[in-house]
C-alpha cells in the first residue's frame, strides 16, 4: 500500500448561640418588711409548635462511569463485505525527514490500527475520540483486506474487538475518494488532507468515530518514478462510521 503523508466547599454553616442573663433584686434600705405580693399565675398558653420541615432524601442511587477498556486492539469485521481480520499496530514511518504514517506490515493479513502518541486526537477505540485504520487494497496481485471496501454502503456496520474486553459496534456515514497530487483532483475527489482526517474537527464531542483508509488504484491512476516498474496509486478511499454500541 502506497505511504500515507500527514499535513500537518463544601459550604460551611455556622450557627450562633444566644444566651439570655437574669438580673435578681434585694429587699429595700429602710429594713420594713416587703409586703408579700401574691402573685398571680400565668394564664395557661398554648404554644404553636414550630412546623417541622420536611427533608426530601434523593434515594437515587449514583453509578459511576466505568473506566474505558484499556486492552489490546484486536481484530475488525466488516461482515457486509466478509472482512474480519487481526489488528496491528502501527505508528509513524521511522527513517523519513517528514511525519508520515507507516503502512501494514502484513499486507495481506492485517489491518494496522495508528497509535501515535504525538496525536492527542488519534484514541483508542472506546474512549470517545477519533482512530485510524489502514489496510493493502491489494498486494504484487494478491487481494488485500480492503479490496472491497469501495462497496461498502452507508449504514453498513464496522465492529472492533478488543482482546479479553468488549467489541464495539459503528455505522458507516460517509464514503469519500480522495488523491494525493493537486493534478488529479476532480469535483468527486478533493486532494486529502491528512492532518484534517486525524483531527476529526467534524465530529460532535459526545461522538466517537473511525476513519478507515485505504488506495484505489484506478487503471491509469498510479504514479510510476523513472526506473520503477511499480509505483503509487494517486487514489485514495475513507471510510467514515460512529460507533452506535
Amino acid at each position: 500500500m502506497p505511504r500515507f503523508r500527514m499535513l500537518t466547599a463544601a459550604t460551611l454553616l455556622g450557627v450562633t448561640l444566644f444566651a439570655g442573663g437574669v438580673a435578681c433584686s434585694g429587699g429595700d434600705s429602710d429594713g420594713e418588711p416587703t409586703p408579700v405580693e401574691t402573685l398571680q399565675p400565668f394564664d395557661s398558653r398554648t404554644l404553636t409548635p414550630l412546623a417541622t420541615a420536611t427533608l426530601a432524601v434523593s434515594t437515587a442511587v449514583v453509578t459511576a462511569t466505568p473506566p474505558p477498556f484499556d486492552g489490546a486492539v484486536a481484530s475488525m469485521a466488516i461482515p457486509s463485505l466478509g472482512i474480519d481480520y487481526p489488528i496491528e499496530v502501527l505508528g509513524l514511518k521511522a527513517g523519513v525527514a517528514h511525519a508520515e504514517l507507516d503502512t501494514p506490515k502484513n499486507v495481506t493479513g492485517a489491518i494496522g490500527w495508528y497509535s501515535i502518541a504525538e496525536y492527542a486526537n488519534l484514541r483508542k477505540p472506546g474512549f470517545g475520540g477519533a482512530s485510524m485504520y489502514s489496510a493493502h487494497v491489494d498486494y504484487e496481485g494478491v487481494p488485500g483486506p480492503f479490496d472491497r471496501l469501495a462497496e461498502i454502503a452507508p449504514g453498513a456496520q464496522i465492529t472492533i474487538s478488543m482482546a479479553g474486553g468488549p467489541v464495539y459496534t459503528y455505522e458507516v456515514f460517509s464514503l469519500q475518494g480522495y488523491v494525493i497530487a493537486p493534478q488529479y483532483v476532480t469535483d468527486a475527489r478533493p486532494m486529502i488532507d491528512m492532518g484534517k482526517l486525524i483531527d476529526a474537527p467534524d465530529k460532535p464531542a459526545n461522538e466517537e468515530w473511525i476513519t478507515v483508509i485505504t488506495c484505489s488504484c484506478a487503471p491509469g491512476r498510479v504514479i510510476i518514478p523513472a526506473g520503477q516498474s511499480f509505483g503509487d496509486c494517486v487514489d485514495r478511499d475513507v471510510v467514515l462510521a460512529k460507533r452506535v454500541s
